[in-house]
Formats: C-alpha cells, structure tokens, sequence
C-alpha cells in the first residue's frame, strides 16, 4: 500500500478541518467570548481522526522501510500528538484552576485540539513556541484593547491567539 500518499492527503484534510474550525472557533470566541462545547467537539471529532490517521501511515510508511532494513517503525508523530495534547490539557486546567480571570473553560476544552495539532506539527518544541506564540498574542492584543475607549480591563478571547499560533507553528514547523 502507497502509505506516504495516503499520510499526505490524510493530513491535508486534518489540517484543512482545522483550518475550517479554527476560524469558526476564533469568530465564536470573539463575539460571544464563549465557544460552545458543540463547536470543539465537532472540532475534535472532525480534526483528531485525520491527523491520527496520517500519523499512523507515517509509522506504517517507517515500519515498511525499518522492515526492509531489518528494525521497527517509529510511532514518534503518535506520541508526540497524545503526550502534547495531554501535557497543554493539564497545563491549561491548571491556569484556569488558579487564574480563572485569565483563561476560560473553553480555552482549557480547546486545549486538547491545540496541543494534538502543535503536536502533530513537531512534538514538545511547537507546543512550547505554540503556546508562548498564543500568551503572547494574547497579551499583545490586552494591552491594544486596554488603550481602547470604554472597553475595561476585560481579557481578549483567546481561541483566536491560539488557533493562530497554531498554524504559525504547522508553518515553521
């Protein structure tokens, strides 16, 4: 089986459903400042799949060429998804655990997507460039609206800071 085209068009569509959700989440988020439990499943089950999918051909693609030299397939992609995704959930529930002000429920849902897809990307360092891309982005545009006429110290949505650190990180990564 053609492992690597079917990785290729398996992550093109993952990164295409995220790239849709993204921007749905981003606009949700800026206008009502929530982002409804609905919107990130459908963004998680539509997303996740295809991106593991693509990761798994990647390990099935390694595990064709490491039989043929006599080892065994990397399931490197795999894990880095799952223990990013895992590491940003604990982080973000964390943040949201002892600084509510700062980050909402729904920014420590999204945090699941966030960290499978910077994972996917390139494991712990796009997390980390990830998440400093999104705090920052986020504080950027805090002290940008803070400076704004009548609109109080009410933190920005974060979805949209994160969903575009995201895809600055599948960028450079």
């Amino acid at each position: 089986m053609d492992w690597a085209g079917a990785e290729a068009l398996l992550e093109i569509a993952g990164l295409c459903a995220f790239g849709v959700w993204s921007v749905a989440l981003s606009i949700v988020d800026v206008r009502t400042r929530r982002l409804p439990n609905r919107l990130l499943l459908l963004a998680t089950v539509t997303t996740l799949p295809l991106l593991l999918a693509s990761a798994g051909c990647a390990w099935a693609t390694d595990a064709d060429a490491a039989h043929a030299g006599g080892g065994a397939g990397s399931p490197g992609r795999l894990l880095d998804m799952f223990a990013v995704s895992v590491g940003l959930s604990a982080l973000f529930f964390a943040l949201w655990r002892w600084a509510p002000a700062g980050i909402g429920g729904g920014d420590v849902k999204l945090a699941p997507l966030f960290g499978a897809v910077v994972g996917f990307a390139g494991g712990w360092q796009a997390a980390f460039a990830g998440v400093l891309l999104a705090f920052a982005g986020a504080a950027v545009w805090g002290l940008a609206i803070r400076r704004l006429p009548g609109r109080g110290v009410r933190p920005p949505a974060f979805a949209p800071c994160a969903c575009a650190a995201a895809w600055l990180v599948i960028w450079v990564f």
